[in-house]
């Protein structure tokens, strides 16, 4: 174990710190061992892990396991062909299976290219992994001071109570934009009353769901996390205004794409996923902007003494963890510990 790694108990449930860098490594190596290119295994491995340091646990580091099992199957692609054309002014990627973190930062940066002479970039991300948490690629967006949304479709897990049968994708979104003098601005979430990853992490830890978060088979609540992951449900956000929330998403990402995710059971995931950035240059559109996005922020910091934006609550997190290491849960920690194993690798913790 190295010197660094702290183990302590959080919520009854033992809770070890990873330092960052080592982290960073680890995982790049596990993908390498899996068939990605040294370069990309990097990059993932990086993007991952700022999921994690930004709070977005569910969404790190503990996909890992499902993408190496996915690329070693031949069902996502280890070192696809990853082409970027332009149609009518609109840029199509076609990422060939590959993983997501990788096609959506190459997406981003596109983007962000193109907009320094331009006001708008559209691209359309088609059969690309899964994207991770989409509020990293659009916080990358926001950092080169753009603005940005990032859509995602995926598989059906989601319907209203009573339903017998998933009817659409719990089909996540984030946007960010620059803000002077403090973190960018970043909203994530799915169109779910909570993200997929939520209910794989309490199967994972054998921890009862919250009420409202998931349906059984039948359509009825259920407050057990198997019972959602295995023929059953996830709510939608706000009831019907979550349903229509994925069906925007679904259009844009999917229906623009033409990709349609396969449906899984359990904790996996499909291999393809369609995407989609829109992504803005406010210095190109209205010389005030940064003096109006200050203007309403004052105000909205002056309601309470603890009023935060979407985004400071992550940065605080993002600066923290990456000097102090990176926390992963008994349960994440024993999966990512069998995966080395199978690869012939050292834990995450050896030093």
């Amino acid at each position: 174990m190295s010197e660094n790694a702290k183990v302590r108990p959080v919520n009854d449930v033992l809770e070890l710190r990873i330092p960052t860098d080592a982290l960073r490594a680890w995982v790049a190596a596990v993908l390498a061992a899996c068939g990605v290119d040294d370069a990309d295994a990097t990059l993932a491995g990086r993007e991952l892990v700022r999921a994690n340091l930004r709070g977005a646990d569910s969404h790190g580091v503990s996909r890992l396991p499902v993408y190496a099992r996915l690329l070693r199957a031949g069902v996502m692609t280890a070192r696809p062909n990853t082409v970027i054309e332009e149609q009518a002014g609109l840029l199509h990627l076609h990422a060939d299976r590959g993983l997501g973190q990788v096609a959506g930062t190459r997406a981003v940066n596109e983007a962000i290219a193109r907009l320094q002479s331009a006001a708008t970039c559209t691209i359309v991300l088609h059969r690309v992994g899964h994207l991770g948490a989409l509020g990293v690629l659009a916080l990358q967006l926001a950092e080169a001071g753009m603005i940005g949304l990032v859509l995602q479709n995926g598989p059906a897990v989601m319907a209203m109570p009573g339903a017998t049968a998933a009817a659409i994708g719990n089909n996540p979104l984030a946007f960010g934009a620059p803000i002077a003098g403090g973190p960018p601005l970043v909203v994530d979430f799915a169109s779910s009353l909570v993200a997929f990853g939520r209910i794989i992490d309490s199967a994972r830890a054998g921890a009862p769901l919250s009420p409202g978060w998931a349906l059984d088979a039948t359509g009825a609540p259920t407050l057990d996390a198997a019972a959602a992951l295995h023929g059953g449900m996830l709510s939608p956000l706000a009831g019907h205004k979550g349903i229509g929330l994925a069906m925007i998403v679904e259009v844009l990402a999917g229906s623009l794409s033409g990709v349609r995710p396969p449906a899984v059971q359990g904790a996996t995931l499909p291999g393809e996923f369609g995407g989609f950035i829109y992504a803005l240059n406010p210095a190109l559109i209205n010389a005030g902007f940064v003096a109006h996005v200050a203007e309403w922020l004052h105000i909205y910091h002056a309601a309470g003494p603890d009023t935060r934006y979407p985004g400071e609550r992550g940065a605080q997190s993002e600066a923290q963890r990456e000097a102090n290491g990176v926390p992963v849960s008994a349960p994440v920690l024993a999966e990512l510990a069998a995966l080395a194993a199978e690869l012939g690798l050292q834990p995450p913790l050896a030093s």
